[in-house]
């Protein structure tokens, strides 16, 4: 598993239907894209959340699957989840069609030359 599917595994959109997952869970999960879901927690606390779960709820702690990259990735996306822009929202509802996304190139440094 991904860490994009991590989160919307348990937490899909209210007009998709419900995982197995989210199916059994009590009480149910917040909705990253409708309405407030967890944007108002500070980041430090979605961090927390994700990487060690929240005990009797249901939601799994990520810290032996996803990487310290991916999951302040994960909780970057939570935090803003409010403010995502429809195709981003629609790629990351759809995981397997946003593999095909590539990550934005990032430049590498380069070392001075002298003259």
């Amino acid at each position: 598993m991904g860490y994009l599917e991590a989160p919307l595994s348990l937490n899909p959109s209210d007009r998709e239907p419900k995982t197995t997952i989210a199916k059994g869970m009590y009480p149910a999960p917040p909705q990253l894209f409708e309405g407030m879901g967890v944007t108002d927690d500070d980041a430090w606390e979605s961090y927390w959340k994700v990487e060690n779960g929240i005990r009797m709820s249901g939601m799994p702690g990520f810290k032996d699957r996803l990487t310290e990259t991916q999951i302040w990735q994960v909780t970057v996306l939570v935090k803003n989840a409010d403010k995502i822009s429809p195709p981003v929202k629609a790629a990351l509802m759809n995981p397997a069609a946003s593999a095909s996304i590539a990550p934005p190139a990032i430049a590498t440094p380069t070392k001075p030359t002298k003259k």
